[in-house]
C-alpha cells in the first residue's frame, strides 16, 4: 500500500521498494527483513522500559514543582503487585495455548498455503479490523491509504494533544463506530457491508471533530 501510494511520485517508488522490500518485488529478503524487525522490536522495547524504570527509581523524577508526596518503595510493593498480575495473565495465556487451543484460531490456518491462489476473504487481527474496514470501503487507492493511516494516528494524536476532557458523546460515537467497523470487516466484501463501512467511516472521523 505504501508503495502504491508513492507511485504518484515516480522517483520515490524505487527508493521505497529498495528500503522496505530490499528488492523491486516481495521476495525472501523482504520476509527475512520483516521477520527480523518483528522479532527485535519487542526486545528493544523491553530494554527501553527496563532502562527507564531503573533510571527513574535510581535518580528520581525531575519534576519542577516541589510537591510533598508519600513515596512508596518499588520493592516489594509494586514488584509483588506486578508479579500477581502477570502470573494471572500468563495462566490465562497458558490455558488458551495448551487447553483451549482452537478458541481464538481461524479455520483458514489449517489450510495448506498456496502461493498461486489469493484467499477470497483476507482479514487481519481483530484490533486492526476497524482500520482495514476503512481501507476496504474507499474506491480511490491513494485516499484509502491516507484514511488507513489517519484512522490509526487520530486516536494517538488526540490522546496526546487534547487540552480538555473528552466529551462523553464523542466517546460513545467512537466506540460504536469502532465496533461496527470491526464487525463489518469480518464479513465478505459485498453489499451491504461495504456501504455500512463507508457510513461508519464518516462517523468514526466525525467523532474527533464534533
Amino acid at each position: 500500500m505504501i508503495i502504491n501510494l508513492a507511485s504518484i511520485v515516480p522517483f520515490v517508488r524505487p527508493l521505497l521498494c529498495i528500503a522496505i522490500w530490499r528488492s523491486y518485488t516481495v521476495s525472501t529478503y523482504t520476509l527475512k527483513r520483516f521477520f527480523t524487525f518483528h522479532f527485535l522490536l519487542p526486545l528493544i522495547l523491553t530494554v527501553l522500559v527496563i532502562g527507564h524504570t531503573l533510571l527513574l527509581h535510581m535518580t528520581g523524577s525531575n519534576r519542577s514543582v516541589n510537591i510533598r508526596v508519600d513515596k512508596k518503595y518499588f520493592v516489594p510493593l509494586f514488584v509483588i503487585k506486578d508479579m500477581c498480575t502477570w502470573t494471572f495473565y500468563r495462566i490465562i495465556r497458558a490455558i488458551l495455548m495448551l487447553v483451549l487451543i482452537n478458541v481464538l484460531r481461524d479455520v483458514e490456518n489449517y489450510l495448506s498455503a498456496n502461493p498461486l491462489v489469493t484467499p477470497l476473504h483476507i482479514k487481519p487481527e481483530w484490533y486492526f479490523l476497524f482500520a482495514y474496514a476503512i481501507l476496504r470501503c474507499i474506491p480511490s487507492k491513494v485516499v484509502r491509504v491516507l484514511a488507513l493511516v489517519l484512522s490509526v494516528l487520530f486516536p494517538i494524536l488526540y490522546a496526546i494533544f487534547r487540552k480538555s476532557r473528552t466529551n462523553s458523546s464523542n466517546i460513545r460515537l467512537f466506540i460504536l463506530s469502532f465496533f461496527i467497523l470491526t464487525v463489518t470487516r469480518r464479513m465478505p466484501v459485498e453489499d451491504p457491508y461495504v456501504l455500512i463501512s463507508q457510513i461508519t467511516s464518516v462517523t468514526y472521523f466525525m467523532s474527533y471533530f464534533i
